[in-house]
C-alpha cells in the first residue's frame, strides 16, 4: 500500500474579474514609471503613435 495519496486534478474553472472603476492617478503614475524604467533597462522604446499598442 502506497503512503502517497493521489492528488486531485486541478480545477479547470476560470474566473473573470471586471473592473468597474477608473484607475487612480497614483496607480497610473506607478505603472507609467515602471514602464519607462523597463524600457530604459531593456533598450526598448514606446511608439509615439498612441494607436499602436505593440511593435
Amino acid at each position: 500500500i502506497s503512503s502517497f495519496a493521489a492528488r486531485p486534478k486541478p480545477s479547470t474553472r476560470r474566473c473573470l474579474i471586471v473592473a468597474k472603476m477608473e484607475p487612480s492617478e497614483k496607480s497610473v503614475e506607478v505603472m507609467r514609471k515602471f514602464s519607462e524604467q523597463y524600457a530604459r533597462r531593456s533598450g526598448t522604446y514606446f511608439c509615439m503613435d498612441k494607436g499602436v499598442t505593440s511593435v
